[in-house]
């Protein structure tokens, strides 16, 4: 399987291989096209942000802000609080 062949080439720690699989596995995942509803209408071409409130219709919510007080600060921080530890270790 993949994660045995990515834990016997690659020697480092645990959280680093998991952020390597989950990486490969996006990647395999965009490349087969599974992703390309995720990008064509989550992602916001003009500021690369994921847009939060898309309608059934695939229509945004007009008005809608790209960062708040509860996006920005929380899923923003907490990325780079897990991108610190895990490449601490």
């Amino acid at each position: 399987s993949l994660g045995v062949l990515v834990s016997s080439l690659i020697k480092t720690n645990e959280n680093a291989k998991t952020g390597i699989l989950v990486g490969i596995t996006m990647l395999m995942c965009f490349m087969s096209g599974m992703m390309g509803i995720t990008m064509k209408y989550i992602i916001d071409k003009n500021t690369g942000e994921w847009i939060e409130d898309i309608q059934e219709d695939n229509t945004v919510t007009k008005g809608q802000a790209l960062a708040h007080e509860w996006k920005c600060p929380y899923h923003n921080g907490r990325m780079c609080i897990e991108m610190i530890k895990r490449l601490s270790k």
